[in-house]
């Protein structure tokens, strides 16, 4: 597979883009559960090589019990002792702005590099883990102009950590954040910031979920790998999480297991170069170092076709480092998934289905808007989260989080406006309460174990063509984060469809299969009848989006790029 031609050398190994090719099986999977046991079995037949790139992963995550192994570590343990390659690359974060998620990718580094004990020189080669911030970072005048803020982050989070008991927890937290230690000092019992203290700010994530088995078998979508995404069909989860992965074979695995190896040949050195510079602070634990980070070859074989399978093209989101001193956000590179999503929504004929995270991309909105208005017949359902995940963790909303809210109301005003009747907008509720939930009124914690968070980044239009992948339908995933995913289609076959309705089945809980048209009236019957109903007589799940809610958490800001929230 040739390289691309790129502007830059550090683009120079990804594999070319790939237009629609036919003879691919592919798989939808709904919720973790589904996904987590076919990645599971995967893994489990596996017989050569097993990379995989996630935002995050628990390796401490209970299986789904349709294996031996018990826990995701003991399945990774059996695969490597019976001479399986893997390598594994999680996402790291920035360490002040994002310092949860830093915590959280280090922990699982500790936890991952635990599997070789025990095991061999033969079988510890055999295991590599990586991880890998992206390396978009402020310009050095604009990383000047934001330490007043930085630093104040930098402190409150040290205090924070100051706060954890006992000692031997915060000891932990501060091992498990190596980002940090350049920046402060500790004595045995409390972290202090360093004077000279100079944070920088990366603002970009590796945000795809993608799991190769053996260069042939590709999972991507939705999903990372954690507890709290291990719900199932029925929303049975504490925090019920609804998300869409799937199971992919055919040509196309080719291009995404190039896009692995690419993506850990580039990122290899910066990640080993962090490993020998970071250098703990007293009675600190080092990071292991019986973990290391080989090249991978390149070379990758091609992956027969399948007879009668659909027709694929994979997509990607790349960015890159801008070097001008005043940047606060990346270099657009690769934004083949914006492009697959503007190109479907400008040929929709009938209908289009969406579910996803978000609605914050402005060129998103405008495209389904002109497409609204040069096609009168159109009609769009769009199901979204009642609140979005960052306003659940915020006791009070940054920044980024009300500009996000703000574009959201601002795309769904243009929506309303250039579809008229012909669109509604859904969230999911549990079954659990007659009254639903009032995100102006009600307390968070009743929000959460009521509302099932849509975490799905799908699209179906016209039951001919779908796309599933990690992207949000945000600028920041369509433009700058690390994201894969897959345009599909089957023009003369009823595969889309009946992904569809598999969609529809969990959605509303019934078969739609007979479906041929009036589906938003229908929605919207069911819908209402939903939030008038007793709970036990609600149809499946979905309830009308409220038109206007969290007005007070929507404000605009200046200081904000898009492509970042």
């Amino acid at each position: 597979m040739k390289s691309a031609d790129r502007d830059d050398e550090l683009f120079a190994t990804h594999p070319d883009p790939v237009d629609f090719t036919e003879g691919h099986r592919i798989e939808p999977l709904i919720g973790g559960q589904a996904t987590f046991a076919a990645i599971e079995r995967a893994i489990e037949e596996a017989s050569r090589s097993i990379h995989m790139a996630y935002w995050t992963l628990d390796p401490a995550l209970k299986t789904t019990k349709n294996i031996k192994a018990e826990t995701l570590t003991d399945l990774l343990r059996e695969v490597v002792k019976r001479g399986v390659e893997l390598r594994i690359v999680i996402a790291d974060f920035d360490p002040v702005i994002g310092s949860t998620f830093h915590l959280d990718a280090w922990n699982s580094y500790r936890k991952l590099s635990r599997i070789t004990e025990g095991l061999d020189k033969d079988a510890t080669n055999r295991l590599s883990v990586m991880c890998s911030r992206h390396d978009t970072r402020w310009g050095p005048v604009a990383r000047a102009a934001a330490q007043p803020i930085l630093r104040f982050k930098l402190a409150e989070k040290i205090a924070e950590i100051n706060e954890i008991e006992p000692l031997k927890e915060r000891r932990d937290a501060i091992a498990n954040a190596p980002g940090l230690w350049p920046f402060i000092t500790f004595d045995g019992k409390s972290a202090k910031v360093r004077k000279n203290a100079f944070p920088g700010f990366y603002p970009a994530a590796h945000h795809e979920k993608l799991c190769v088995i053996d260069d042939r078998i590709v999972f991507l979508g939705g999903l990372d790998i954690n507890a709290k995404r291990q719900d199932d069909w029925d929303h049975d989860n504490a925090f019920p999480w609804h998300d869409v992965a799937c199971r992919l074979e055919g040509p196309v695995a080719r291009f995404f297991a190039s896009h692995f190896r690419s993506r850990w040949n580039e990122e290899r050195e910066d990640s080993l170069a962090f490993m020998k510079n970071a250098m703990p602070p007293d009675s600190i634990a080092p990071l292991p170092d019986g973990i290391g980070i080989p090249k991978l070859d390149t070379e990758v074989a091609e992956c027969p076709a399948i007879e009668d399978g659909v027709e694929v093209k994979p997509l990607r989101t790349l960015s890159r480092q801008n070097r001008a001193w005043f940047s606060r956000s990346p270099r657009k590179q690769i934004m083949e998934i914006k492009d697959a999503y503007l190109d479907v929504i400008s040929k929709a004929e009938d209908f289009l289905y969406i579910e996803n995270q978000y609605i914050r991309s402005t060129p998103i909105a405008k495209a389904l808007a002109d497409r609204a208005t040069a096609n009168k017949k159109l009609e769009l359902i769009l199901v979204l989260p009642l609140i979005p995940e960052d306003a659940f963790v915020e006791e009070e909303p940054n920044i980024a989080t009300r500009h996000g809210q703000y574009l959201r109301e601002k795309n769904t005003d243009l929506l309303y406006d250039a579809f008229g009747k012909r669109i509604g907008i859904y969230s999911m509720q549990m079954p659990r309460d007659d009254i639903l939930p009032d995100p102006e009124k009600d307390d968070a914690d009743d929000i959460i174990k009521n509302t099932i968070y849509i975490h799905a980044k799908t699209l179906v239009c016209d039951d001919k063509t779908a796309i599933i992948g990690s992207a949000n339908l945000n600028e920041r995933s369509l433009v700058t984060d690390t994201e894969t995913a897959i345009v599909w289609r089957d023009l003369a076959g009823t595969r889309v469809r009946d992904y569809r309705v598999l969609l529809w089945q969990h959605a509303l809980d019934m078969d739609t299969s007979d479906w041929t048209s009036d589906h938003l009236s229908q929605w919207n019957r069911i819908a209402k009848a939903n939030a008038k109903g007793d709970a036990d007589e609600r149809q499946g799940f979905i309830v009308t989006f409220p038109r206007r809610h969290l007005d007070a958490h929507a404000r605009r800001s200046w200081l904000v790029p898009d492509e970042l929230v």
